[in-house]
C-alpha cells in the first residue's frame, strides 16, 4: 500500500539523483549529452525484457549508453579539430606562451626550481620545447578522442551498472 509506494518514490527519487550527477559528471568531461538519461531508459526497457538477472540487465542497459559514449566522442572531436578547430589553435596557441613565459621568467623559473630543483639541470629553451610537445600531446586528436572514449565509457557502464540494479527495486510489486 502506501509504504511500498513511498518506497518507490523514495527509490526513484535516488535514480533521479544518479542519473543528474552521472549527466554532470559526463558534461564535465566534454559534452552535453544526458548518458543518464539514456541509461534510465536503457535500463528501464531492460527490466521489462530481462527481469531475473542483474547481469543481463546491465548488459542490455550497457549496451545503448556505452554505443553512445563510442560515438560521442568522434561527433566531439569533430566539433573541435574540424568545425571550431580555430578556437582550439588558440588555445593551444595561448598555452604554449604561457609555459614560454613562466619558464623565460626568472621570478616564475624560481618558483619553478623550488619545486623541481631538477630543472636547473636542463637548459631553458629545452625545458620550452618540451613542454610546448607536451602541449601538442595533450590537445591531439588522438590524445582528446581516445581519453573522451575513456572517460565516457567508463561514466556510461558505472552509470548503467548503477541503474540497472535500482531500477526492479523501484517498479517491482
Amino acid at each position: 500500500g502506501r509504504e511500498q509506494v513511498a518506497r518507490q518514490r523514495h527509490l526513484l527519487s535516488v535514480v533521479v539523483r544518479v542519473g543528474v550527477a552521472g549527466a554532470s559528471a559526463i558534461r564535465v568531461l566534454g559534452g552535453g549529452a544526458d548518458a543518464g538519461m539514456i541509461a534510465a531508459l536503457a535500463a528501464h526497457q531492460a527490466h521489462g525484457e530481462k527481469t531475473g538477472d542483474f547481469i543481463e540487465r546491465w548488459k542490455h542497459a550497457s549496451r545503448k549508453t556505452l554505443s553512445y559514449a563510442l560515438v560521442l566522442p568522434f561527433l566531439l572531436g569533430a566539433w573541435y579539430y574540424w568545425l571550431a578547430s580555430d578556437a582550439l589553435d588558440n588555445r593551444v596557441a595561448l598555452k604554449k606562451e604561457q609555459a614560454t613565459e613562466q619558464i623565460m621568467n626568472d621570478d616564475s623559473f624560481a618558483q619553478l626550481v623550488a619545486s623541481s630543483p631538477q630543472l636547473l639541470d636542463a637548459d631553458r629553451s629545452e625545458i620550452v620545447e618540451r613542454q610546448h610537445a607536451n602541449i601538442e600531446v595533450f590537445f591531439s586528436p588522438v590524445f582528446y578522442i581516445g581519453m573522451a572514449t575513456l572517460a565516457w565509457s567508463f561514466i556510461g557502464l558505472i552509470v548503467s551498472a548503477i541503474f540497472a540494479f535500482i531500477w526492479p527495486k523501484i517498479w517491482s510489486a
